[in-house]
């Protein structure tokens, strides 16, 4: 649904600016891509990353305290459950450095449209900025796409595993 909003959205304004400058009318629809990539990232609520984890933590140290053997079905949980210690580092990391290429390349397409505006930039040459520009606005895209699909994965174990596995752990426990 947002990639048909954001498609739409492009041929939108491709449509309204076709008669204006054309590199003008291209880095207005590489400025809306990186509008909805940006907006992608500032919609996760990041202290559920923090959750998961916090909730991973306190689980896996009863579990350490309390239990000797576990049963299959609870070791397959576990198992699963032990991606988001995997999960939490990777998207921390790719979080803070697509966030620091959003904000750069935002930087860089005001720089361009500026340069643009001022007729800085030789019109055969107008296009080649633009292609860069684009391969590394797909680049970021392909970082976003590549977070939200850790944020989902974490989000989901948590969901799915944290009150379980805690639930089974404190009833081991308070048998001991």
């Amino acid at each position: 649904m947002k990639n048909t909003f954001f498609l739409f959205g492009c041929l939108v304004i491709s449509a309204i600016t076709s008669c204006v400058n054309k590199g003008v009318s291209e880095l207005a629809v590489l400025e809306l891509k990186m509008s909805s990539l940006e907006k992608n990232i500032s919609d996760l609520e990041l202290n559920k990353i923090g959750m998961a984890l916090d909730g991973y933590n306190y689980n896996l140290d009863l579990i350490k305290k309390c239990l000797d053997t576990l049963e299959n079905d609870y070791v397959l949980k576990i198992n699963q459950y032990k991606g988001i210690k995997k999960a939490c580092p990777a998207f921390s990391n790719n979080y803070s450095i697509t966030t620091r290429n959003i904000y750069t390349e935002l930087e860089q397409l005001n720089f361009l449209k500026a340069d643009l505006d001022a007729q800085l930039i030789e019109e055969d040459s107008i296009n080649y900025f633009l292609d860069l520009e684009n391969r590394n606005i797909l680049k970021i895209a392909d970082d976003v796409n590549v977070l939200l699909e850790l944020y989902s994965l974490i989000n989901h174990l948590h969901d799915s595993l944290h009150e379980p596995i805690k639930v089974m752990v404190q009833n081991y426990c308070g048998r001991k």
